[in-house]
């Protein structure tokens, strides 16, 4: 066997699907099998006989949630006396962008969906082709947890990123301040929101310069007689006092036009790119929540209440 694909039929994108493990199967056709996985239990029993048949491929039809279990289930099952002699190791695993977040699949450039991703794989396979493996950081948690008064060793795997230097970085700059306080945080934010709309810090600084020196300078020259004064108060009223004598026709209409769409499209790409670094900011936090809950053990979160990570 080749391909072996698990689903659940109990995800909020497969409720509406009861045909959806028939519908893969089709994909994958004799090259591989598609098992229904409808809760955790069910996971290590599919994936035992995955490796029993020695399939190449695990396809986990779903997002970042079902990608874990699939991993931290089939890692367990590594672990067990029927394999653990015999130098088997994790097949190559596929995300299929089923989920939310998509953090695994979005970072190894993974496009379309589940039925055009095992069809290119089924292809692949057909044809000889040698499947491009990318690496993916992740981490193994080893800890304890009381369990009935007694001290249990536990271990859990996760996928690594760069979120959690986000919450340190702004603790870092949150206690930078003599006093923190609540108007730190907002200093904090806003400094990160306006940097954040220039890719390079000495581009930000030199925009700020620019936009500054263009108010000023014109100022400086008017105020030391350099040039002529722009307007003029008389009497209450303002005057302004125009420094070109001339107006060419193609000139004036083409300063008109720039400086007029200048003024619509500048505030469009700022709030624009302003929208995409919040979203991303956003995306960046919940990833992190996300992944911090992944590591604590399944016992742990009943016990605290929490709902059962999504897959």
């Amino acid at each position: 066997m080749q391909i072996g694909v698990i689903t659940n039929p109990n995800s909020r994108k497969n409720r509406n699907r009861p045909d959806r493990a028939e519908r893969l199967q089709r994909i994958v056709g004799s090259l591989g099998e598609v098992h229904e996985t409808s809760s955790v239990e069910s996971i290590k029993p599919v994936l035992r006989d995955f490796l029993r048949k020695q399939a190449r491929y695990w396809v986990a039809d779903g997002g970042d949630g079902a990608l874990h279990w699939m991993l931290r289930m089939g890692m367990e099952v590594l672990q067990e006396d029927e394999f653990v002699d015999q130098s088997v190791t994790l097949p190559m695993t596929l995300p299929t962008k089923g989920g939310t977040i998509d953090f695994v699949a979005n970072n190894v450039g993974i496009e379309g969906d589940a039925e055009g991703i095992l069809a290119m794989l089924r292809r692949g396979v057909e044809g000889g082709t040698i499947i491009e493996e990318t690496e993916v950081d992740s981490m193994v948690i080893d800890g304890e947890q009381l369990v009935d008064g007694t001290l249990v060793p536990f271990r859990t795997y996760g996928f690594a990123s760069a979120a959690g230097g986000i919450g340190q970085r702004f603790y870092s700059k949150y206690y930078e301040h003599a006093d923190p306080n609540p108007r730190t945080i907002v200093k904090v934010v806003a400094n990160t929101v306006a940097y954040a709309m220039l890719e390079a810090r000495s581009s930000r600084w030199l925009a700020l310069g620019a936009g500054c020196l263009a108010i000023f300078v014109p100022t400086i020259l008017e105020w030391t007689g350099t040039f002529g004064s722009s307007y003029v108060f008389h009497d209450g009223t303002f005057t302004i006092v125009p420094h070109a004598l001339s107006f060419p026709k193609t000139l004036t209409f083409a300063y008109f036009t720039m400086t007029s769409l200048g003024c619509v499209l500048a505030p469009f790409f700022f709030v624009g790119k302003l929208r995409a670094k919040l979203y991303e900011m956003q995306r960046t936090m919940t990833l992190q929540a996300w992944q911090f809950r992944q590591l604590v053990p399944e016992e742990v979160q009943e016990v605290a209440g929490a709902s059962p990570l999504p897959r």
